[in-house]
């Protein structure tokens, strides 16, 4: 496991929170960290935290782009 840091922020197309929160947690951020995440991104902010990222998680900027978020690790 790796330990990773995360930026992103919402883009301008169409966005589906529900799915950013479930991909953030399912690669490793706290459930409470990816909701507050994500509601900060929504909120026009630029939202960062510190992770472990679990094994098998290195699409994770793929599904945060396909969720409408733009993100860098």
């Amino acid at each position: 496991m790796t330990r990773r840091s995360i930026s992103f922020r919402a883009s301008a197309r169409s966005r589906r929170p529900s799915d950013a929160v479930r991909h953030l947690y399912l690669a490793g951020v706290a459930l409470p960290a990816a909701r507050r995440l994500v509601a900060s991104a929504e909120a026009g902010e630029t939202a960062s935290d510190t992770f472990t990222m679990l094994p098998g998680n290195g699409g994770l900027l793929g599904a945060l782009a396909a969720s409408g978020y733009d993100a860098i690790l």
